[in-house]
């Protein structure tokens, strides 16, 4: 019995060769123009929002200690991705080309979002969120750094800080302190981060700048960490901008005044009205911000932690921070 052949004949008569494997492999993205490679990198490598951080809380037999004023034993703080970015870090291993080529990009081309984070004063590492990210990226990696948000450097009330370290700046009046965890962030930015460019500071409610309105005593010392805080940016080299966003559900006259007097410095002011939103759970009428900082913090985490685990062989994805310049 003859058999029949179920492959497509093919027209001898036609130049067309037909198609092998190899003909119809992916192409070498390493040949592809360098402006080509350049937006894949950036597709795959930047973020479209501010990449923000988050520490593991403090363990309640810590915080226990230290409701009692008792000593408390040196635990190093973990830094983590607060959630997910749709990064691609894992690309920088692909070869020594790609990795010359596009490592600086996770540097100088991410916003990184400092602020909102509980910055842990009680323990003796005394390691704020930025300082933690520069020491693991190294110093050469943090003068890469554009942009930068942190929290903005609010007074104190001494009955505020018991147990927490702190420091005056210039003649600060008492009882009004600044936290020593404040400074260390400034002072870390005009000092490691000599490239960054645009320093944003995000004020959660107008009374984080004082009265600055007023000729109070809270209203004296306001002005001197804000002549402090100008000064110590100013210093580095490559800034360009300093913008304050203020976080507010309706604007006040004090806000007002503020941000005519922030002005004064030169800072870009902005004012970015939250949304206000009733949580279903207990009712309480809050903001995004309550949200994100006290309801969705653990989940975002566990969410990132499970989520770059599996995508990168059990690796966090904040680790792609320290591959070497």
């Amino acid at each position: 019995m003859a058999s029949i052949s179920l492959q497509p004949c093919r027209d001898k008569s036609s130049s067309t060769p037909a198609f092998s494997p190899r003909q119809m492999s992916c192409p070498n993205p390493l040949r592809f123009p360098m402006e080509i490679r350049q937006m894949i990198y950036m597709e795959l490598l930047v973020a479209s929002e501010p990449v923000s951080f988050a520490t593991d809380p403090i363990p309640n037999e810590i915080q226990d200690l230290l409701n009692r004023g008792l000593p408390l034993p040196d635990i190093p703080q973990q830094l983590h991705l607060y959630g997910t970015y749709g990064l691609c870090p894992a690309l920088l291993q692909a070869n020594k080309q790609v990795h010359d080529e596009a490592h600086l990009l996770l540097y100088t081309g991410n916003r990184f979002d400092f602020t909102n984070n509980d910055f842990k004063p009680s323990l003796p590492t005394n390691h704020a969120v930025l300082s933690l990210f520069l020491d693991g990226i190294g110093d050469h990696n943090a003068g890469l750094l554009r942009y930068i948000h942190i929290d903005f450097p609010s007074l104190e009330h001494s009955y505020r800080l018991m147990g927490h370290k702190y420091m005056p700046v210039y003649d600060l009046p008492s009882p009004w302190m600044i936290r020593y965890e404040c400074i260390e962030l400034i002072k870390q930015i005009r000092e490691r981060c000599t490239q960054v460019t645009v320093v944003k500071m995000l004020v959660q409610n107008y009374h984080e700048c004082g009265d600055i309105a007023t000729s109070s005593e809270r209203s004296h010392a306001a002005e001197n960490i804000l002549n402090w805080t100008n000064e110590q940016l100013q210093a580095v080299p490559q800034l360009k901008k300093i913008i304050v966003d203020f976080r507010t559900w309706e604007v006040r006259s004090e806000t007002e005044v503020q941000k005519k007097k922030l002005s004064d410095y030169g800072w870009k002011v902005q004012m970015t009205e939250l949304k206000k939103s009733w949580n279903n759970d207990n009712n309480v009428y809050g903001s995004w911000f309550d949200e994100r900082k006290y309801f969705d913090h653990s989940s975002q985490l566990w969410k990132g932690r499970f989520y770059y685990q599996k995508r990168l062989a059990g690796k966090f994805l904040f680790s792609c921070f320290y591959a070497e310049g």
